[in-house]
């Protein structure tokens, strides 16, 4: 059995979170010089080019396919980390990133596993993270 255990994911509805989150944190979907989407944070690339299979499972899943893999454990790519956030929107978008996770791995529970996150940029939130 195959078993990639670095497979970042993004949400579907994360791409709109991070247009939402961009009007307070400069947190950006752009254009890079080839006009790939990347996201970007104060002006500078977080992560990119956003290709489909971080934010679309059917794809993923056809890779996965072509390329012999049995199952993926899906992270978070680390701008979804949200860690630069206020502790109390890390702590809400860490538990709508596990929430989504979650719907990911019922989808497809013998194609993906799930490593959750928590808000770092406070102990005390991310301990009662569920």
């Amino acid at each position: 059995m195959k078993v990639d255990i670095h497979a970042h994911y993004i949400p579907r509805d994360g791409l709109k979170i991070a247009r939402e989150i961009g009007k307070r944190y400069d947190f950006k979907i752009t254009q890079d010089e080839k006009g790939r989407e990347v996201l970007t944070r104060d002006g500078k690339r977080e992560f990119g080019p956003l290709r489909g299979e971080f934010y679309d499972l059917d794809l993923r899943l056809s890779i996965m396919d072509k390329t012999g893999v049995d199952i993926q454990a899906l992270s978070a790519q680390n701008s979804f980390f949200f860690y630069w956030m206020a502790p109390e929107e890390g702590l809400e978008l860490a538990q709508w990133l596990n929430d989504a996770f979650t719907a990911a791995v019922k989808k497809e529970p013998k194609r993906f596993a799930a490593l959750a996150t928590v808000p770092l940029q406070d102990s005390k939130r991310a301990a009662g993270v569920r």
